[in-house]
């Protein structure tokens, strides 16, 4: 190990040394994302951080300290995020591998606050172009409650030949 790692190394145990408990936690969940190594289709490391999960066509994001806003519910950045990466793996799903997914335009409504212990996106394809899908995703809280719905126009970049 070289002495400018070393140091880093010795800077980030001063820290993690000064956290709380509840601090320590988000800082290993962090780390767990980090080094999360999964096949595709899904290999996101904000969706790992944000503790989102891919089961077949069901998205979920547990809620807790890495999603809250300072108010104690779900931070609309995070209710965006898992509306992002559910409808785009979704579509990912869809296509022939050798297709990327992109997201070109993304709307959301937020309908009321995400509370509970998960929030749950629905994807579905509205149109299927050669080049662009329109796409929307209702997210759900745990109670099967309306939260917000994203409508959103993706790339498809095909391969050159």
């Amino acid at each position: 190990m070289n002495l400018e790692k070393g140091m880093k190394l010795d800077r980030i145990t001063t820290k993690l040394e000064q956290l709380s408990e509840t601090e320590l936690d988000h800082a290993e969940k962090f780390l767990d994302a980090l080094f999360t190594k999964e096949e595709k289709p899904f290999n996101h490391y904000l969706g790992k951080f944000l503790e989102i999960n891919q089961e077949a066509d069901l998205f979920t994001m547990k809620l807790g300290k890495q999603t809250e806003n300072t108010y104690g519910v779900a931070q609309g950045g995070a209710v965006f995020s898992l509306a992002d990466i559910a409808i785009g793996f979704y579509l990912i799903k869809q296509l022939p591998e050798e297709i990327n997914v992109f997201t070109l335009e993304l709307k959301m409504n937020f309908i009321k606050a995400g509370t509970g212990a998960y929030l749950r996106a629905v994807p579905s394809i509205l149109h299927l172009g050669s080049t662009t899908a329109v796409t929307e995703c209702e997210i759900f809280n745990d109670k099967e409650e309306l939260v917000a719905k994203a409508f959103g126009t993706f790339y498809l970049k095909r391969p050159t030949i």
